[in-house]
């Protein structure tokens, strides 16, 4: 073993300290099935864990007071949306670029992925739901005094531009952002 894969294997037990920390306090009873997930993986789902029993994922409460006051103030003008994802190929087609892109990720970029999450997690709890409370009471300003995650030094975009499915990511945000400029 080199010293960098000593150095890696260090980072991954300290990631793994600090992710079994965030475990015991949000969701020991679904941590099995997070530990056979890569790392990247798992820290996706873990911040899904989180910022569920953190109250910050969006519920039909959200959808029943948007329709309660659409009703209500009936001038509002309502904006259509509709997003469709198309997947090109058969099941095995998918399976292929799936296996493709499991191969092409970065373990180094992947555990400093899973280390950032782990961090968001640990520090970020309370921004989140500032924004989310801005949001929610429609205080445009403080929302976006807030910084998001996925910006130009995020290890997690890094991860994602540096696997197979680089050019699908990227002409998805190049659409995203065409619609974006066309919304009023």
């Amino acid at each position: 073993m080199t010293c960098g894969q000593d150095a890696r294997a260090a980072a991954a037990a300290r990631a793994y300290s600090r992710f079994r920390a965030i475990e015991a306090k949000y969701f020991a009873k679904d941590s099995e099935r997070l530990e056979e997930l890569r790392p990247a993986l798992a820290g996706g789902r873990m911040v899904g864990l989180v910022q569920s029993k953190e109250g910050l994922v969006a519920d039909d409460d959200i959808q029943k007071t948007l329709a309660r006051l659409m009703r209500r103030n009936r001038d509002a003008k309502r904006t259509a949306l509709e997003v469709k994802i198309d997947l090109e190929g058969g099941f095995g087609d998918l399976a292929k670029r799936a296996e493709e892109l499991t191969a092409s990720l970065d373990p180094a970029l992947e555990l400093e992925c899973f280390e950032s999450q782990l961090g968001r997690m640990e520090n970020d709890i309370d921004k989140m739901r500032r924004r989310a409370n801005a949001w929610a009471r429609g205080y445009v300003d403080d929302f976006r005094g807030v910084a998001l995650p996925g910006g130009e030094d995020d290890s997690c975009r890094a991860l994602v531009l540096s696997s197979s499915e680089r050019n699908v990511l990227v002409e998805a945000r190049a659409k995203l952002r065409v619609f974006c400029s066309r919304t009023p």
